[in-house]
């Protein structure tokens, strides 16, 4: 099916931009339709689920997080190590930079698991999941950038006890509920390749 843009007005530029879009598509039933939509330009972005296979524990970062402000559960998010993909830079250098800024952990076998639309409604953002092995001793207890205003808690959690929290509903946000849900279907099969994932995306 075909559609346009037929205009597109900038209504926020900041860091991210606001941008009101008039589209023409074709429609199921075979005409077609003009829609207006804003849309918010998030750009893409990276996740890592950091595994330590000889704790059988994963690696996740909890952080304040603006946009769960009037979430029920309040506003610190424990999530995987996560960040923007910047013009010029590829996703598995992202995570690999990110998993030491936040985590302080280096990692290896690093897998591309899942390519996906986070909010496809409204955002353009796109992430790329991937899962990895790293040593989870003496990483530190708090960690994050001062100058990014990151204020990040490390946190090792048990891989069973983690895949409780999801069969209890506890993993309040997308990429993190994503990732655990690959681990617990693929985890086996994962251990059993010698940790190396490969996917056609």
């Amino acid at each position: 099916m075909k559609w346009r843009i037929k205009e597109s007005i900038t209504r926020f530029a900041g860091f991210f931009q606001m941008v009101e879009y008039h589209f023409e598509h074709e429609t199921f039933r075979g005409g077609r339709i003009d829609i207006q939509r804003e849309v918010f330009e998030r750009g893409t972005a990276a996740a890592v689920l950091a595994y330590d296979p000889d704790r059988d524990a994963v690696v996740l970062v909890e952080q304040f997080r603006s946009g769960a402000h009037r979430w029920h559960r309040g506003a610190w998010v424990t999530e995987l190590i996560a960040g923007i993909v910047e013009k010029g830079e590829q996703a598995r250098e992202v995570v690999a930079r990110e998993a030491l800024e936040e985590a302080g952990c280096e990692l290896s076998q690093i897998s591309q698991v899942a390519h996906y639309l986070t909010s496809p409604g409204g955002s353009t953002e796109e992430l790329t999941l991937f899962v990895a092995i790293c040593d989870s001793q003496n990483l530190p207890e708090y960690a994050g950038l001062e100058s990014e205003g990151e204020d990040i808690r490390v946190c090792i959690k048990p891989r069973l006890e983690w895949l409780q929290e999801l069969e209890r509903g506890e993993i309040d946000n997308a990429m993190t509920l994503i990732a655990a849900q690959w681990l617990a279907l693929h985890g086996e099969k994962w251990r059993e390749n010698n940790f190396i994932w490969s996917v056609s995306i």
